[in-house]
């Protein structure tokens, strides 16, 4: 008997044992991170094939941009006027409010219409993103700055959720696209 060979794999009858059984095909990890970003990328371009989708993620596009770039925009100021240390408390001034926030604010369009509250929502957001930008452009104090920048991450808590609710309605909304579930193969 061969030094590889499993002493039970000799009766016939019995079934591979779980050393004897052929191993699964192996895959490499760059393979499966290949076909997941082509299933992801076939998913993406499917979605702009319909246009409320395509109009939505265009818009959630921007609205990260902006995002990221007024949060950004925030951090340096604050590097420059206190350094680290004001950077960590502007963080968590903009930061432990949305927290609170965002459970609560979460809900509001469930219980109103959906609309109303992401365009109540990006309203109030571009109106204090205005009043950062004119308090920083007319050198206010920076506390004022700081205020309305932070006030900007906390209205960001009700946009996220809102906008995801409304996906789902902008499909059903379109009687003209035709309604295709996909069934695993």
């Amino acid at each position: 008997m061969s030094p590889t060979a499993h002493p039970r794999a000799a009766d016939p009858n019995e079934k591979g044992t779980p050393i004897d059984d052929p191993p699964a095909e192996t895959t490499s990890a760059l393979s499966e991170i290949k076909r997941d970003l082509v299933v992801s990328a076939r998913a993406l371009v499917a979605s702009f094939r319909n246009p409320d989708l395509a109009r939505a993620q265009l818009a959630l596009v921007a609205f990260s941009i902006c995002e990221w770039a007024s949060f950004i925009a925030l951090m340096v100021f604050a590097f420059d006027q206190g350094g680290a240390a004001a950077v960590g408390i502007i963080s968590l001034v903009q930061l432990i409010p949305a927290a609170i926030i965002a459970p609560l604010g979460s809900v509001l369009g469930d219980r109103f219409p959906r609309e109303k509250v992401f365009m109540l929502a990006e309203a109030s957001m571009s109106v204090a993103c205005v009043l950062a930008a004119v308090a920083a452009l007319l050198d206010a104090p920076a506390i004022v700055i700081y205020a309305a920048a932070c006030s900007v991450g906390w209205l960001l808590t009700l946009v996220r959720p809102t906008h995801g609710a409304l996906l789902p309605g902008s499909r059903a909304t379109r009687p003209s696209s035709p309604r295709r579930t996909r069934r695993p193969a």
